[in-house]
């Protein structure tokens, strides 16, 4: 979670009351965060900073004026939910930004807002500076996701242009430096308007309080690559209808629609009564972290006091047991390692060439999730198979006695489009015999065991399993390979690899492989 330093003295200010230390530590943990550290400042003012631990989804609460803003309604102490304006100008007087095509294959989004009059001081700029620092590392993933950019409209005359150059060829001048600087780093991917709008509307809301008309926002106008106008900050907020008794049921207290209304209030979240039973509940631009119900209920759990709920005992009672498809995959590692192989362990992720060509076989044809920015190209999608895994252990342990009998019950990740993930995992099961011979017998031998184990006979009914040698596969032998076929599905495969896989994985030795699922058998 992210960590934020406050001068005490400021703070206090801002709170219109002075705590000590013990007693600010106590707020802080009614309220949801955590007093981190209190460092004493070397600059003769017998002032400290508070190092405040913020949970990582309130954007809101990372600046002096959002934590002093949340902690007054919190208090009760004469502080209100503020009330957003915007404010669009006419069409000859407003903003505008012109987004030019070249953005589109990097950063094809900009937001943009005016906040008129500001008046800052030392303290409340440098605040205002920090807000933005704690968005880049948080929110905006080290601007990998969204960049801040803030002027002076005094020194600066529209129109304004959004476009794209080579870095070589732009130069700025950071804030608080003197010297400029070229833009090599500002090329990053994946740019999200969703949380470009989130970062636009934290930073206006927090410090439009020091507009010349507090809270007043003035929109700007952007203009898309075709043509599209959009105003920008939206300052989205939403009403959620929530029930007073499903909160009860959540929390384990007994509050009436009246307390919780009270409550959620204390918490920035404005809500009114409709009846004994159900609370409106409106959710402002500062709160993008409320996403469900759960999170209203958790804020009135807040509200309501950690501390206050009284401790009972659970009304439903149940055994825990372990998922069948980790009891059986325990039972089969102690039944393999029984008959002569050794578990090995190996990442779940792996280069392309290693499920795909080492295999020949095209990527293309492979459902492997691929990783967006891999550190390492042995690492660049999640592993399809156990096989590789165990082909470069023996790689590596080539020096072993000779037969490598190796086996693994692990995970596979699929591309899977019906998932909401957009992928899915497989238990699978993967043995490896190397030696001077294939030893395909041996494999075959532990398939049946395999099979045995799991109560399943050998016959070519849907009740049974069997091996359909009718085709063939480029990392397999010809005429020695066949799928495993149980209860009328295709499981996996067997068979002696071919010798152009051997070699592609820096082996010299024949090699026998087995590769099934296990999800058949839950």
């Amino acid at each position: 979670m992210p960590t934020i330093g406050i001068r005490r003295s400021a703070l206090f200010h801002e709170l219109g009351k002075t705590f000590t230390d013990a007693e600010f530590d106590d707020l802080c943990f009614d309220f949801g965060i955590e007093l981190d550290d209190v460092e004493l400042l070397h600059d003769g003012s017998n002032d400290a900073e508070y190092k405040i631990e913020i949970p990582a989804n309130r954007y809101d609460l990372l600046c002096l004026e959002g934590l002093g803003r949340a902690l007054n309604i919190f208090l009760e102490r004469g502080g209100k939910i503020p009330e957003y304006h915007l404010f669009t100008p006419s069409s000859d007087k407003i903003i505008r930004i012109k987004v030019l095509p070249n953005t589109q294959s990097i950063r094809p989004f900009v937001v943009g807002a005016v906040l008129r009059g500001i008046k800052f001081n030392s303290e409340t700029y440098n605040s205002f500076i920090k807000l933005q620092e704690k968005l880049h590392q948080n929110l905006c993933r080290e601007r990998k996701l969204v960049a801040i950019g803030t002027h002076d409209l005094d020194t600066i005359q529209p129109p304004f242009f959004y476009d794209a150059q080579h870095p070589k060829q732009i130069k700025f001048k950071p804030l608080n430096q003197t010297q400029e600087f070229s833009a090599d780093e500002l090329m990053e991917f994946y740019m999200d308007l969703h949380k470009a709008k989130t970062v636009l509307d934290t930073i206006v809301t927090m410090f439009s309080q020091y507009c010349s008309t507090p809270f007043l926002i003035e929109t700007v106008s952007i203009e898309q690559v075709d043509g599209q106008m959009t105003l920008y900050p939206t300052l989205h907020s939403r009403t959620e209808k929530v029930s007073v008794s499903k909160i009860n049921q959540r929390i384990g207290i007994e509050v009436d629609s009246n307390k919780a209304a009270h409550l959620l209030t204390r918490m920035c979240l404005k809500a009114s009564v409709i009846d004994a039973d159900t609370l409106q509940v409106t959710i402002p631009p500062t709160r993008a972290d409320i996403l469900h119900f759960c999170d209203i209920a958790e804020d009135c759990a807040v509200a309501y006091g950690f501390n206050n709920i009284v401790k009972t005992v659970p009304k439903t009672s149940c055994i825990g047991n372990q998922y069948e498809i980790n009891r059986i995959t325990d039972l089969l590692r102690h039944s393999v390692a029984e008959c002569g192989f050794t578990e090995t362990l190996t990442f779940a992720l792996c280069s392309i060439p290693d499920v795909a060509s080492k295999f020949g076989k095209e990527i293309e044809t492979i459902p492997a999730v691929h990783i967006a920015n891999p550190k390492t190209l042995d690492f660049q999608i999640g592993r399809t198979s156990l096989l590789p895994g165990l082909l470069r252990t023996i790689a590596c342990n080539r020096g072993t006695a000779l037969p490598i009998q190796l086996f693994e019950v692990a995970d596979v990740i699929l591309k899977d489009q019906s998932r909401d993930t957009g992928s899915r995992n497989e238990r699978r099961l993967c043995a490896v015999y190397y030696g001077k011979t294939p030893s395909f017998e041996t494999i075959h031998g532990l398939l049946d065991r395999v099979m045995q184990l799991l109560k399943l006979k050998y016959e070519t009914s849907n009740s049974g399993y069997y091996l359909n040698s009718n085709c063939e596969d480029s990392g397999y032998f010809p005429g020695r390979f066949a799928q495993v076929i149980a209860r009328g599905s295709n499981i996996g495969t067997i068979g002696v690899l071919h010798p152009n896989v051997i070699e592609q994985f820096e082996l010299k030795l024949p090699c026998s492989a087995l590769e099934i699922s296990v999800e058949q058998f839950v």
